[in-house]
């Protein structure tokens, strides 16, 4: 996981992560959702936070199988010059709450802003094309939780 700096805090910061004898850390969420570690700094503190975010995809049905094919094999492509890790995906799955589907995977990156630039890289979004053509899918990007 990369690090990511700490800024000062603004005025209102959301959630308390971490604090100790020297720094308070906290959360600043943006309206465009980005976020920001902060600290309020006593002298002598310095200390960094590493936060992952992950994307999970479910695919709920496929429509068009020629069309997904072409979608996942324009997936590898669109990784390269990114930092993603496919943690998992088409290995053993169990829905025990909600909708069935048909299958789950979960990718890994650094921060929340490098899975938002991967998800909205042109090369995926090339690829996400043969996707929505191919079949019925939800996305959805998750921050981590914080580690020190």
């Amino acid at each position: 996981m990369a690090s990511t700096s700490i800024e000062a805090c603004p005025p209102l910061a959301v959630h308390v992560l971490k604090s100790g004898i020297n720094v308070i850390y906290a959360m600043a969420q943006a309206t465009d959702h980005s976020h920001t570690l902060c600290r309020w700094n006593r002298p002598g503190a310095t200390k960094e936070i590493s936060m992952s975010a992950y994307i999970v995809l479910t695919r709920l049905r496929i429509r068009d199988q020629a069309e997904f094919d072409l979608y996942a094999q324009q997936i590898p492509q669109s990784a390269v010059g990114h930092n993603v890790k496919r943690l998992a995906g088409g290995t053993k799955f169990e829905v025990v709450e909600g909708p069935d589907v048909e299958a789950v995977f979960i990718l890994e990156f650094p921060t929340y802003d490098e899975a938002k630039a991967w998800y909205d890289s042109p090369l995926y979004r090339e690829a996400s094309k043969h996707r929505y053509l191919g079949g019925d899918f939800t996305a959805v990007i998750v921050d981590g939780v914080p580690s020190a």
